[in-house]
């Protein structure tokens, strides 16, 4: 059962303060024993020194029992989940991390912004001396210059300009082939050579092509060439060749020459018979070097 009196505190002499309380009587001293109560009361007057006060949590009220933490108090919290809380001056501890290096690479820490912004600056300054150094007020990534070859770049700002970069000197090298021995590629006037085994195929410059095809194939000069690239044919199937010409070009051969334009023709006699030939107007006019079988001229 309970019951209620009243308690006077006497306060300097001479304020006094009503105070009704409630006495709790237990029938199971197990629970009372288990489940303490009690409580000293503390009245402020800015004319005194505060009274100190502590109340003990029972479990059945607070689901423990333990000091109940006042307002201004501090208390160490341990597994307890925050929901939405606001964190307004700041936050400490051994969970937070401050290493700019990130080393410990934890998946439980907290990075503070000091931390993060350290690392980036240490991540772009190490990336070479074209790229920014990002200090307080500019951290401009719009502007981050060029990256040098040194760095994994090419220094360069364009497709064209990057490519000559990386590239071997292209200067003097018309008509030639990038060819690598596995380690350094260099220019190379070798052909690429490619075996026909259909009916018509459109030829490319610093190529040879091996003809085997059981009837004739119809092969087609480059639209574009510059002065120098060359063309090689080989007969070897049973069908032979016949190479035409695209407006505007023609093809000498000594003192003999095809038909300008797409009219004019080179074909094969035997199957086997063979020829080289070398743009020398860019484009539209090409002269054979060296031959053998008995071709046709139209």
């Amino acid at each position: 059962m309970s019951r209620s009196f009243n308690v006077t505190l006497e306060v300097d002499g001479s304020t006094t303060v009503d105070v009704m309380m409630d006495y709790f009587v237990e029938r199971d001293p197990v629970w009372l024993a288990d489940k303490p109560f009690y409580a000293t009361i503390t009245y402020v007057d800015n004319s005194v020194a505060p009274f100190s006060s502590h109340i003990l949590a029972t479990s059945n009220v607070h689901g423990t029992v333990g000091a109940v933490v006042g307002v201004n108090n501090s208390q160490i919290l341990t597994n307890k989940t925050l929901t939405s809380p606001v964190i307004s001056t700041g936050v400490s501890g051994t969970a937070i991390d401050t290493d700019p290096t990130l080393a410990a690479n934890s998946n439980v820490k907290l990075v503070t912004e000091r931390a993060i912004k350290a690392f980036v600056e240490s991540f772009f300054s190490n990336l070479g001396p074209n790229l920014p150094v990002f200090t307080d007020g500019s951290s401009d990534l719009t502007n981050v210059g060029t990256l040098p070859i040194s760095q994994g770049g090419t220094g360069q700002t364009t497709v064209s300009t990057a490519l000559n970069a990386l590239l071997p000197p292209q200067f003097g090298k018309a008509g030639k082939l990038l060819k690598t021995d596995g380690i350094n590629a260099i220019w190379d006037s070798e052909m690429y050579w490619i075996t026909i085994t259909w009916s018509s195929q459109n030829l490319l410059t610093d190529h040879g092509y091996i003809i085997d095809y059981p009837t004739q194939s119809a092969l087609t000069l480059p639209l574009t060439s510059d002065i120098g690239n060359p063309i090689e044919i080989v007969g070897k199937g049973p069908g032979g060749w016949i190479l035409y010409q695209n407006p505007g070009q023609q093809i000498l051969f000594g003192d003999k020459y095809t038909t300008a334009g797409t009219l004019g023709t080179i074909s094969s006699f035997d199957p086997n018979d063979s020829l080289r030939l070398i743009c020398i107007t860019s484009n539209t006019v090409w002269r054979v070097v060296s031959s053998m079988g008995n071709l046709n001229i139209e």
